[in-house]
């Protein structure tokens, strides 16, 4: 069976071509732009009894984060080039282009994105005054299956 952590390590893979920080778990401080992942549910697979193949399909929510410091509109102009279908920034085209994540997974597939808004990372959540970082973030949905 696959290893979980192993899995976010392959497919960090992609998001580090595109120049994107990459955190396989969840952190306080990060630098920009970045991606951290977590894998929100995931189901087993046994085919022909016990004695059989073993699969995990997960799906796995990976938050990008653009940062603000160089204004609302560049970072705009930088998250849409990262959820872009086509280009040579697009997350889609890069998980594409090594869908078994260097050897981690039998296939990755990106399903699109959601969430796209303004997030604080670090201190109060709900308040920048209290050492939380403003960032530009959507939340990009991916399938991973590994045996």
């Amino acid at each position: 069976m696959a290893n979980i952590n192993t899995v976010l390590t392959g497919l960090a893979g992609p998001f580090r071509t595109l120049g994107i920080n990459a955190y396989e778990q969840w952190s306080e401080q990060i630098s920009g732009p970045a991606v951290m992942f977590k894998p929100p549910s995931g189901e087993y697979e046994q085919a022909f009894g016990a004695s059989g193949d073993a699969r995990m399909v997960m799906r796995v929510e990976a938050e990008v984060l653009v940062p603000l410091a160089g204004g609302i509109v560049n970072a705009q102009v930088r998250m849409n080039n990262y959820l872009s279908n086509t280009g040579a920034s697009s997350i889609r085209v890069a998980i594409a282009a090594d869908r078994t994540l260097g050897g981690a997974v039998n296939y990755a597939l990106c399903h699109g994105w959601s969430g796209y808004d303004v997030k604080v990372i670090g201190g109060d959540k709900s308040d920048t005054r209290d050492g939380g970082v403003e960032y530009l973030g959507a939340t990009v949905h991916i399938e991973v299956a590994a045996s």
